[in-house]
């Protein structure tokens, strides 16, 4: 029996940590075996070069080549192929809080011109080509305003990625751009009200329109 890969991507704050658990606790209640696996893994040797990357100790992440940059996430990822490779062949659904689809979204955003984000983003395809593909992808819309609110009333320490509002908004672009293409699960986090302000859905609101997009894909 193979297993599957559903990914939970969006901007930062926009809840993937919260809805990947709710959609894990759900899928194990209806005798599902199901993991959730979370990148980059800030604990793990490779993953700590990236949280170093994004605290600035390489230098300014909006100044570095986006390839260095990728290829830190990669590592990450790929350090872990065996085990993501073996956890399918057993019939897991693993349910991922960020994949390949941030690195392709948060690296390209740092071209502003689309014939250059087409090329990188091409060679980033290449290079994670061989992780395994995901079966479903959902995208958690979050305004970046809203997101950055979020973030200071977390009283979170914000790295450099997600300190940079602007970058944030050309990132959640990219998303929609890849979501487009890609058939991917669009979730709207919050709706705008007549007074110009942003509402936010319940984490449950959210898990229900989760639950409703991907479950006949499992």
């Amino acid at each position: 029996m193979n297993g599957k890969i559903i990914v939970i991507e969006g901007a930062d704050a926009s809840g993937k940590s919260t809805q990947a658990e709710i959609l894990s606790a759900r899928l194990k209640k209806i005798g599902k075996n199901a993991r959730v696996i979370s990148f980059p893994r800030h604990n793990e040797f490779f993953g700590s070069l990236v949280e170093r990357h994004l605290r600035g100790k390489f230098g300014n992440p909006h100044e570095l080549p986006a390839e260095f940059c990728a290829l830190l996430y990669s590592v990450d990822r790929y350090n872990m192929l065996n085990e993501i490779k073996n956890a399918l062949k057993e019939g897991k659904i693993l349910i991922m809080d960020r994949y390949v689809q941030s690195n392709f979204a948060f690296q390209t955003a740092k071209f502003s011109n689309l014939s250059e984000q087409d090329s990188f983003l091409q060679w980033m395809q290449t290079v994670e080509s061989r992780m395994p593909k995901a079966d479903a992808v959902i995208l958690l819309e979050m305004p970046a305003e809203f997101s950055q609110r979020l973030l200071k009333k977390e009283g979170k320490k914000k790295d450099l990625h997600e300190s940079n509002v602007l970058y944030q908004k050309r990132v959640l672009a990219v998303y929609e751009r890849l979501a487009r293409s890609g058939n991917w699960l669009q979730i709207k986090c919050a709706f705008g009200q007549q007074n110009g302000k942003w509402k936010l859905k319940s984490k449950k609101q959210i898990a229900e329109e989760i639950w409703n997009g991907i479950k006949n894909r499992i």
